[in-house]
């Protein structure tokens, strides 16, 4: 797996951009990055997980929710960031379904099927 992680300029956003089979240890290194990116910034930020092009499998999701109910920083289940996935499909509806379930961290993650709805909403909740 590869995740290319940006900060978007103008709104308080960071663009993580995963590609290829997916891998806990690959990200959790990408919520490292996020946190380095973002430690000096005040929420909520925007965490937007653009998975279109990720291939993931049941099991995969399962570790997924591992990492992220760590609570580690940078990840989805860090309190500063608002978590967004953008493509993936089905299984994106599903991650952020069981992200919602209080044994995975109860945390709201929103899907959209373009990297435009994702800025769109956002750009609609800053007020820009």
């Amino acid at each position: 797996m590869a995740c290319t992680v940006e900060l978007l300029p103008d709104i308080p956003a960071v663009l993580l951009t995963f590609t290829g089979v997916y891998d806990v240890d690959e990200a959790r290194q990408a919520s490292d990055h996020v946190h380095e990116l973002t430690q000096h910034m005040d929420g909520p930020l925007y965490r937007i997980s653009d998975v279109s092009a990720l291939a993931w499998s049941w099991d995969e999701m399962v570790q997924g929710f591992s990492h992220h109910i760590q609570h580690a920083p940078g990840s989805i289940s860090d309190p500063k960031f608002v978590p967004m996935l953008v493509g993936g499909g089905h299984m994106s509806e599903i991650f952020a379904q069981g992200m919602q379930e209080e044994v995975y961290g109860g945390v709201k993650t929103y899907v959209f099927s373009t990297i435009d709805d994702a800025l769109a909403f956002i750009h609609e909740e800053i007020g820009v």
